[in-house]
């Protein structure tokens, strides 16, 4: 097509975009987010004839792979896990307290579906639900393109890498953190019923907000609120995120965002990816708050310390395996939760979470504030690990001082096995986040499962993130690999 004919194209494009919303009306937050996650809308919706657009199919097509292989990888085995596990926490949790959670409303949804409010939070910009019929048919292509390529990593990993989100979400026709939300409910399956800003002034109080003001002031933290259900005669739900620093330094400026969970009831708490920040002097405040608000808390062995829990009488039951610190976190060995692990049942998991995206390396920790509280569904050999005394420890390799370790953090004499090598993200303010980029290479000849896979991952990485490929060849490459994972891990291959 010549460059004429294709910008005639364009433009009879964007006059039918124009007609179409004309006809139809405004378009409904439900189907934007629907368009927004490569999902038909409404059949009277004037976003329909934008989803007939090649480069419109051909991104969704990519995306909904992208989807389908981490529904099948993960979401499923993650809500089977949370489903056997967590019935009795969700009765009791109307409330999910996601700290250092960026987007991830589907981690947080998959484990806790049933909460009446989710809290998130993070540093990265609000943003506004985007009205798609203004963007210019020429550019929407691009905004898509930058929005999925920000959700690879999640999809990938299972966190989001910090040093990528300040760019990520800063795409100019779909800015912030607001459409990557409404992006996630829709390929949950959820009806998105509004979605308005909002701010708090210092005493927690929620306000309105209007989209043309500053994001953030000395005295107003800004948020955004959305309603969605799960379909008809569900529940209404909401989630909330705002933009702020949850430092002891960040919460004393500005302690709207304590104040106003402090006007809730109390929940659960979620922890995965959060660098540690925990087990530092500086998130003391947070790590205070989180079990003054949570009678539960789920995380990894990045949230709060296992002394500190014993040392407050929660209970923990640990699951996973749990050997040390990916290598920028070794400063971070936990002495008292891998005695917590060697204690208990070793109820396995097959599923990566955080950091920890490789399922045998992966733990998870269930601290209950309150003994009686927990309902946990019958598992043979089933035993919660409570304090010290409770515990009679396995050897453990003893630790050896650091100069990055803390009072909570011990590291372990390295062991000689094949490490992870990790890619240091950028800090974003208060906050940092690590992505496992690549795996040490493997020597030996006759390889096992799980080194292929992570060979296979490593590849995968690369080919998602080459600028020299066009989409056609990035999809082949990307099948390519996704059916050699498949045929490694014994299923049947598309």
């Amino acid at each position: 097509m010549t460059p004429r004919s294709t910008l005639l194209a364009r433009s009879a494009a964007a006059i039918f975009f124009a007609l179409a919303a004309s006809a139809f009306g405004a378009a409904t937050l439900d189907d934007t987010a629907k368009v927004l996650a490569g999902l038909p809308p409404s059949g009277a919706s004037p976003l329909e004839p934008l989803t007939a657009d090649t480069a419109y199919k051909g991104e969704a097509s990519m995306f909904a792979e992208m989807w389908r292989r981490f529904e099948e990888k993960q979401l499923s085995r993650v809500r089977a896990w949370a489903d056997r596990e967590l019935p009795g926490v969700r009765e009791q949790s109307p409330v999910l307290y996601y700290t250092f959670s960026g987007p991830d409303i589907v981690y947080a949804n998959t484990f806790f579906p049933d909460c009446k409010t989710y809290v998130m939070c993070g540093l990265e910009p609000v943003g506004k639900a985007p009205d798609l019929l203004s963007v210019p048919s020429d550019r929407l292509d691009d905004a898509l393109r930058r929005l999925y390529g920000s959700l690879d990593t999640v999809l990938a990993l299972g966190f989001f890498k910090t040093a990528d989100m300040g760019s990520d979400f800063r795409n100019p026709d779909l800015p912030g953190i607001t459409p990557v939300l409404m992006t996630f409910l829709g390929r949950l399956g959820k009806t998105v019923k509004s979605v308005d800003l909002v701010s708090l002034d210092r005493e927690g109080n929620e306000l309105p907000r209007d989209p043309a003001s500053a994001e953030a002031s000395d005295d107003r933290t800004p948020g955004v609120k959305i309603v969605f259900d799960s379909g008809q005669g569900t529940p209404e739900q909401k989630v909330y995120y705002f933009s702020t620093n949850i430092s002891n330094e960040g919460l004393g400026k500005n302690p709207g965002f304590a104040n106003f969970c402090r006007k809730l009831e109390p929940g659960a708490g979620l922890v995965k990816a959060a660098s540690y920040l925990m087990h530092t002097s500086p998130f003391s405040a947070t790590r205070d708050f989180l079990m003054e608000r949570c009678k539960f808390i789920l995380q990894d062995d990045t949230g709060i310390p296992a002394t500190v829990f014993a040392d407050n009488k929660w209970q923990m039951r640990p699951y996973g395996r749990y050997i040390r610190p990916i290598d920028m976190f070794r400063g971070n060995y936990q002495k008292k939760l891998a005695e917590i692990h060697a204690a208990g049942d070793g109820v396995p998991l097959d599923f990566g979470i955080g950091y920890y995206y490789r399922v045998a390396d992966c733990n998870v920790l269930l601290a209950s504030r309150d003994e009686n509280s927990v309902v946990v569904a019958a598992t043979p050999g089933a035993a919660s690990v409570a304090t010290e005394k409770e515990a009679t420890p396995a050897p453990i390799p003893e630790p050896v001082a650091s100069v990055a370790s803390s009072k909570v953090a011990e590291e372990p004499t390295p062991e000689p096995e094949t490490t992870i090598t990790v890619a240091a993200s950028a800090p974003s303010s208060a906050v940092t986040e690590a992505v496992v980029v690549a795996a040490n290479e493997v020597t030996s000849e006759a390889k096992s499962p799980r080194k292929r896979l992570v060979e296979l991952e490593t590849e995968e990485l690369r080919i998602r993130k080459d600028p020299n490929l066009t989409k056609k060849e990035r999809m082949e490459k990307l099948r390519e690999i996704w059916k050699r994972q498949l045929e490694v891990m014994g299923k049947k291959t598309f």
